[in-house]
């Protein structure tokens, strides 16, 4: 389990996620990091757009090059030269790509994934309305909605939080 923190002042992965990580460590292999620019990471280099920089680093955290085996690594060859592939790439930042429009992005109809969001009813970062937005759009997602809470769910309600992800991931 990967959790990534956000960007606001201040923010890091320890900062973010304290309060959670032992309580999903019992269950999961948790990773906290920080992103670079934030916490006690280096910055990220100059001129290096920040969405792709971020899903770089996150992406270092999730290879596992004993996974890498040859038939898999044949098998995404072959998908990576497939015509649907290649003219409608899966949830890729193209160039010029303003990330508001991620939120609306068509692909997220096509998760398979069950999905889980947990937001404060109190939250003025991301208001409300915003899940629903997210709701509308992705098949399998589920909301839910901590009352007396605003934007850190995780901090504010720890407990509630790191029950519900542990409930929601286990087999």
């Amino acid at each position: 389990m990967l959790l990534i923190h956000g960007s606001g002042p201040g923010a890091s992965g320890w900062a973010n996620f304290s309060r959670n990580m032992a309580p999903l460590a019992r269950h999961f292999r948790a990773i906290c990091s920080d992103l670079p620019g934030f916490g006690k990471s280096d910055m990220k280099p100059v001129g290096s757009p920040i969405p792709g920089f971020f899903a770089d680093s996150v992406n270092h955290f999730l290879y596992d090059p004993s996974q890498l085996t040859e038939a898999l690594l044949q098998k995404r060859l072959e998908a990576s030269l497939d015509p649907r592939i290649v003219a409608n790439p899966p949830m890729r930042i193209t160039p010029g790509t303003v990330l508001e429009e991620l939120w609306r992005d068509p692909g997220l109809t096509k998760l398979p994934h069950e999905t889980l969001m947990i937001w404060g009813r109190e939250d003025r970062g991301l208001p409300l309305d915003s899940a629903f937005v997210l709701m509308q759009q992705i098949p399998r997602a589920r909301l839910l909605v901590m009352p007396q809470i605003g934007h850190w769910a995780q901090w504010e309600h720890a407990e509630e939080f790191n029950a519900t992800v542990t409930q929601f991931f286990k087999p």
